[in-house]
């Protein structure tokens, strides 16, 4: 039997290749980006060059901290930075929104809010006859007996 890495199919050669370019890509890629940030970083000592040890004024210690700043940061770790950043501001957002229903919870009384268990058991007991309760019609009707006796009394008096 042959080897299998002397016979490779079609499809397989050809994902070789394509891996062998994108290496041959990311290498060139990555050694651009080397020649690219040692220029920047020539460009910006060449900016500040004799300006570092002159504490004459304060725009210009601002000028050169923020050229060294930019130029320790680099693009990729200035993505990470930026996405970190987000990453915390999510979290923060969604710490908030949670203790804000948790407030909201602590707070919310169920007796008096439109729906939840304590005012439905009170509309449950309101809506039931209690035994011995007299209903509106009831009370209006025993409450005209009254005065038709006070009238009678009056009139026989």
């Amino acid at each position: 039997m042959p080897p299998k890495d002397s016979k490779l199919s079609l499809g397989d050669q050809k994902k070789k290749l394509k891996e062998k370019d994108q290496r041959a890509k990311d290498k060139e890629k990555n050694e651009k980006e080397k020649e690219r940030n040692e220029r920047k970083a020539l460009e910006s000592k060449d900016k500040v060059f004799g300006l570092k040890n002159k504490h004459t004024s304060k725009t210009v210690q601002a000028l050169v901290q923020d050229v060294e700043r930019n130029a320790k940061v680099i693009p990729g770790e200035q993505q990470k930075a930026e996405a970190m950043a987000r990453e915390k501001a999510r979290v923060k957002a969604g710490e908030a929104q949670a203790a804000k229903e948790l407030g909201a919870l602590l707070t919310k009384r169920p007796d008096r809010d439109a729906d939840g268990p304590l005012r439905d058991a009170k509309l449950d007991a309101s809506v039931a006859p209690k035994p011995g309760a007299k209903s509106k019609g009831q009370l209006a009707s025993e409450a005209q007996q009254q005065q038709q006796q006070r009238r009678r009394e009056q009139e026989s008096v």
